[in-house]
């Protein structure tokens, strides 16, 4: 398995659990040992665990595209649950820093524009906005994106962009 495939896998898995699709126990495991048989097979040893401030670090990174504020980082630092780390990835999945995060992403993918030909592009900004706000399955997503036809300000019709 390539790391483009595995990170795949992982990226799926975590929008299948958004949904109650899976037993995230059960694809957590299958995960780590879909990790460790790869990391055998190509002779390596799994990396140390990181620190908790590594850690926070990169989850505000990579979820909200952000570092954490001293504020954030304090409230994290002072919990001493077990779950902290997960309960952390829950709750920035959860924030508006999540879905503007991930906006920018599909809008550099879907090329979205200001300006569609002779209209706003602001119907299809907002349909992409909502349909990541609502953590729209990604089956859904793109079955609107490849089926909407018809006169883009037609209300509920942004996916025509």
């Amino acid at each position: 398995m390539t790391p483009r495939a595995l990170f795949v896998l992982i990226f799926f898995a975590v929008h299948f659990f958004a949904l109650g699709a899976l037993d995230e126990d059960k694809v957590a495991k299958e995960i780590g040992q879909l990790v460790e048989k790869k990391l055998k097979e190509m002779n390596l040893q799994l990396n140390d665990k990181i620190s908790d401030e590594t850690f926070l670090r990169r989850a505000y990174l990579d979820i909200v595209g952000r570092i954490p504020t001293v504020k954030e980082y304090e409230g994290f630092m002072k919990n001493r649950s077990s779950t902290r780390r997960k309960k952390l990835v829950d709750q920035l999945f959860n924030s508006i820093g999540y879905v503007s995060h991930s906006f920018n992403y599909w809008a550099d993918v879907l090329r979205v524009t200001d300006f569609l030909k002779k209209s706003t592009g602001e119907p299809y900004k907002h349909w992409l906005k909502r349909s990541l706000e609502i953590n729209q399955p990604y089956d859904q997503f793109t079955h609107e994106l490849l089926s909407a036809e018809g006169p883009l300000f037609k209300p509920g019709n942004g996916a025509v962009g």
